[in-house]
């Protein structure tokens, strides 16, 4: 899930400074309170951002100039899907190195800028 950086850095700065993690969803239904709250104990234990996932379980392949030429082993991979959880300090340091035209992968930016993703199951 790609958002625009221009929309995010919009919504932060409407947002009080005592706000601590950004929610993203698919949804404008937000999250259940339950899943958000277990999410942000891990935010509190040192984690910058928390995502939903599971193990990928569908096949993954390699391709070259269109022809499969092997399987990728799965036994490392995961499907993540919102809600992601992103601490506010780490999202606006990310959002502050791009142009107001960019789209983010938020969870990649964060792995990229040296953060660290919990996967919850």
């Amino acid at each position: 899930m790609a958002i625009a950086t221009q929309v995010a850095k919009e919504a932060l700065g409407k947002w009080p400074p005592t706000v601590a993690s950004v929610a993203i969803s698919e949804s404008a239904q937000p999250p259940p309170r339950e899943i958000l709250d277990n999410m942000a104990s891990d935010l509190e234990e040192g984690w910058d951002a928390v995502v939903s996932g599971r193990s990928a379980s569908e096949a993954v392949k390699e391709v070259d100039d269109g022809w499969v030429v092997g399987s990728l082993n799965r036994a490392g991979l995961a499907s993540i899907m919102p809600p992601f959880l992103i601490d506010r300090e780490m999202l606006t340091g990310i959002l502050s190195d791009r142009s107001k035209d960019d789209w983010i992968d938020p969870i990649e930016a964060v792995v990229v800028g040296g953060g660290k993703v919990r996967i919850r199951s």
